[in-house]
């Protein structure tokens, strides 16, 4: 949906944590609100490294009864999705990539150890790092 903020209100726009991978079918959607209503966008979500330790996290998440279990049938290299219907997805460069040009932006990948990509865009297509962050 449309976030309540008129264009360009935000001088950054920051989605962490992969809430980008949760979101399904509304992730081109969400991506051109982020774009519609801030000047910067910095994304954070999984890499496709990240599958065996998420794994490995949510097992135990389900073994401490925080979280129905891993439906293997129905998950892939790119989604775990649990018995309850929780779907996380992780994101090859390439893939990644093409949902922000989709968009008309100009995303810059970075790697953030194995599991993570830090994508950082600005509206106008220039590359973009916030302050204090480093290669």
């Amino acid at each position: 949906g449309r976030l309540p903020f008129a264009d360009a209100s935000f001088d950054y726009v920051l989605c962490v944590q992969n809430t980008l991978g949760v979101m399904g079918e509304e992730k081109v959607a969400a991506i051109a609100e982020a774009a519609r209503v801030g000047g910067r966008l910095v994304f954070v979500v999984y890499s496709e490294l990240s599958v065996a330790p998420r794994a490995e996290w949510y097992t135990e998440m389900h073994r401490c009864g925080m979280m129905a279990p891993i439906d293997w049938a129905r998950s892939s290299a790119e989604l775990l999705l649990t018995e309850d219907g929780h779907a996380s997805e992780c994101f090859r460069a390439e893939r990644l990539e093409s949902l922000f040009t989709a968009q008309g932006l100009q995303p810059r990948l970075e790697r953030l150890g194995d599991l993570y990509w830090a994508v950082s865009v600005e509206k106008n297509g220039t590359e973009s790092r916030p302050e204090g962050v480093q290669r």
